[in-house]
């Protein structure tokens, strides 16, 4: 099976699992099964992922697949624009 996009990004960029986990709130063991394709972010942490690397979800790999097989994208609002990725005190979603 070929990479993962955000995986291939991620490498790109020089960047442990364990910076982008911390950069959008999550552990790196969430991160991990991003990558692996066992879990697709919620719509919370796509918007993060984006920002972070300035990538669209379709670019970044990060939408669930139709049954149609193609991927359906969900437009959300970008209230989170601005908001620092390594900020200790950003809450976690539950």
């Amino acid at each position: 099976m070929k990479p993962h996009p955000l995986q291939i990004e991620r490498e790109l960029r020089g960047w442990p699992q364990a910076k982008v986990a911390e950069a959008v709130g999550t552990n790196i063991h969430t991160e991990i099964r991003w990558e692996q394709r066992q879990l697709v972010p919620s719509p919370y942490y796509r918007e993060l992922l984006c920002e972070l690397f300035a990538k669209s979800a379709s670019e970044l790999g990060l939408l669930e697949e139709t049954d149609e097989g193609s991927p359906q994208e969900t437009r959300f609002s970008s209230h989170l624009s601005g908001r620092p990725f390594l900020d200790p005190t950003m809450p976690v979603p539950p």
